[in-house]
């Protein structure tokens, strides 16, 4: 169980960290674009956004999934505890 929970961790992680640097690269030609008045630039950076939306997609429902699992095991060990403290009170 732990090493698919790291396995997700670092999925999400490298996925998070490739868009991280593809929205920094964005940030970087667009000032470009802007100081130089480079429209054809500027059309190249909008049109590339429609890879950071991918990426974006591709993360979401992964780490959807991943944050429901994990309150799920959560909410399971609360059930848990909250049965044993009943078991310990008979």
């Amino acid at each position: 169980m732990r090493s698919k929970f790291d396995e997700q961790l670092n999925f999400l992680n490298n996925e998070m960290t490739l868009m991280g640097t593809m929205i920094e690269e964005s940030i970087a030609k667009a000032i470009d674009a802007l100081v130089k008045q480079d429209v054809e630039l500027a059309k190249k950076i909008m049109a590339g956004d429609e890879e950071i939306d991918r990426e974006q997609k591709k993360i979401e429902n992964p780490a959807l999934v991943w944050a429901i699992e994990q309150l799920r095991i959560q909410n399971t060990k609360e059930a848990q505890m909250n049965l044993f403290q009943e078991i310990v009170k008979a």
